[in-house]
């Protein structure tokens, strides 16, 4: 649909920000609205991504390529691969080569940010619209 391509940024966070406070929010819902916007920024560099990603959470760029089990950085890296499965459609292994780990890990990933919007987890929501924010200039 051409007219989520000529939507404000203004606009496109004010409709992130009325979806995440539904009472019957619906993650799958959201993403249906997004990919035709966020189709065009398959063009957007891998390093800003991933600077996106980390800024959201507030981590370290560095973090995002060590091994590390703390949930802000594990969150960091999860937007990323999220982001670049579902709105630009990268294949599971091609995003695990980049952070030299199994396809299912960047599936449990993907997954987990849809599963953190659907119960509404607030790390995830948070980092989401900010991630959103960053990823959209």
């Amino acid at each position: 649909n051409s007219r989520h391509f000529k939507m404000k940024k203004q606009e496109l966070k004010d409709r992130l920000q009325t979806e995440l406070n539904k009472d019957d929010f619906n993650p799958y819902d959201l993403i249906d609205f997004f990919d035709s916007y966020l189709i065009s920024q398959k063009n957007i560099k891998r390093k800003d991504v991933i600077e996106a990603a980390a800024k959201a959470v507030g981590v370290d760029v560095d973090m995002m390529y060590k091994r590390s089990r703390k949930r802000d950085v594990v969150t960091a890296k999860y937007l990323y691969y999220w982001h670049y499965r579902v709105f630009v459609g990268e294949t599971l292994r091609r995003i695990g080569l980049e952070f030299n780990i199994d396809h299912s890990s960047v599936l449990h990933g993907v997954r987990s940010i849809k599963d953190g919007l659907l119960f509404k987890d607030e790390l995830i929501t948070k980092s989401v619209i900010k991630f959103n924010n960053l990823i959209g200039k």
